[in-house]
């Protein structure tokens, strides 16, 4: 092989090397929140739900290990979420800061997918899903997204999911893509 053909071959390996590792490594925020907003994971996600194998469930036990300290290191803040029912601080007025700002709505489980659906409060109360990917319970991949109305079920999910686009057409025809990430 010609000298040329080395060069290309081994910054191919090194530019593969470097899109494998940053798959897992969650400490790069930008590289994880420009990932995210790029929709990149939607294809896997609408096919994840494909499958009927999920749990449904209603705890925060049900939420991996790995995801908390994950989300507390991006949001900078502990990422705590109360159950469904618990008390939360749902709005900017903290009434108790013991309390968590988030809780948690559903959890839907298989063995390699968890979907998350929780309130977040703060100014501007809103909802999210969180999607990760796990192998041998370590989380391989991950995606949110925020939204309004309600998701009852794995069958709204479903319907969320298809839809879903992080742009917005505007009354004037320019389309704008939200690019925050918010946890």
């Amino acid at each position: 092989m010609k000298k040329g053909g080395r060069l290309i071959l081994t910054l191919i390996i090194l530019l593969l090397a470097d899109y494998s590792f940053g798959q897992t490594d969650f400490s790069n925020k930008e590289y994880w929140r420009k990932k995210i907003i790029s929709d990149t994971s939607l294809t896997v996600i609408r096919h994840a739900l494909e499958k009927n194998d999920y749990t449904v469930g209603f705890d925060t036990s049900m939420i991996p290990k790995d995801l908390a300290p994950i989300l507390s290191k991006w949001a900078e803040e502990q990422f705590i979420l109360a159950n469904p029912g618990d008390l939360f601080n749902a709005t900017d007025v903290i009434d108790d800061a013991s309390l968590p700002s988030r809780r948690l709505i559903a959890v839907y489980s298989n063995e390699n997918h968890t979907f998350i659906t929780y309130e977040h409060g703060g100014t501007g109360f809103h909802k999210h899903i969180i999607w990760c990917k796990t192998d041998h319970n370590e989380i391989t991949d991950l995606w949110i997204c925020n939204y309004l109305g309600s998701i009852n079920g794995k069958i709204q999910l479903v319907e969320f999911l298809n839809k879903f686009k992080r742009a917005v057409t505007l009354k004037n025809g320019r389309t704008v893509r939200n690019s925050y990430v918010c946890f």
